[in-house]
């Protein structure tokens, strides 16, 4: 079947924003003093803030109220987004390559659309997309298959015609359960799993241009 669709994560896959991720749930934690798994970054990255934070709390036992850690997890990273955070190498361009052949572009990501839409308008890629969507809008995770079935009924598309790419082990494993094509994208975060990436994954790529 013909793939018309190109479905991508952004923390990671679009943008190398992970480095920055970790950096402030590490220091949210250590300065908590609480203790955390080696690859909570891996375990996190799927989630929206709503759930990072329920996770931070419940699992992990920090002790703040969940709008609390929302609201310090914000304003340690929304200048990030704001003003630093690059586009990741290849991508500006082989997106301006997908569209320009016909395919449609889309985003569902983890991240906010008070993070997500400003990151996208400042480097210059927001009107590559046909749409962009938060795990918010759903209020389903990215490890949740049902999430990727509700974004391929409003394209209007159906999951084997629809090309899913993130850097994430968990969020691709959901998408290909869910009947998408699947394409793993490489990032240091994700390192540790790079290897059961490559097996589940369609598609593995270094850099964004291997996609095309």
């Amino acid at each position: 079947m013909k793939k018309t669709d190109y479905i991508f994560d952004l923390d990671g896959t679009l943008i190398d924003s992970m480095p920055v991720w970790a950096d402030r749930i590490y220091h949210l934690l250590d300065e908590n003093k609480i203790a955390y798994p080696a690859d909570i970054i891996r375990i996190v990255a799927p989630m929206d803030n709503a759930a990072i934070a329920d996770y931070l709390r419940d699992v992990l036992g920090l002790q703040l109220d969940a709008a609390e850690i929302l609201d310090r997890m914000q304003a340690f990273i929304s200048a990030d987004y704001r003003e630093r955070i690059p586009a990741k190498a290849t991508v500006p361009e082989t997106l301006k390559t997908l569209k320009a052949a016909g395919l449609h572009l889309h985003v569902l990501t983890a991240s906010p659309h008070s993070l997500t839409d400003v990151c996208l308008k400042r480097l210059g890629l927001w009107e590559l997309f046909d749409t962009v969507w938060s795990c918010e809008d759903f209020s389903l995770p990215k490890t949740d298959e049902q999430i990727y079935h509700r974004v391929c009924e409003k394209i209007g598309a159906t999951p084997a015609a629809c090309v899913f790419a993130d850097d994430n082990l968990l969020a691709l494993t959901a998408a290909k359960k869910a009947g998408l094509t699947v394409v793993g994208v490489a990032d240091e975060s994700d390192a540790a799993d790079s290897e059961s990436i490559r097996k589940i994954a369609d598609l593995y790529v270094e850099t964004m241009k291997d996609i095309l």
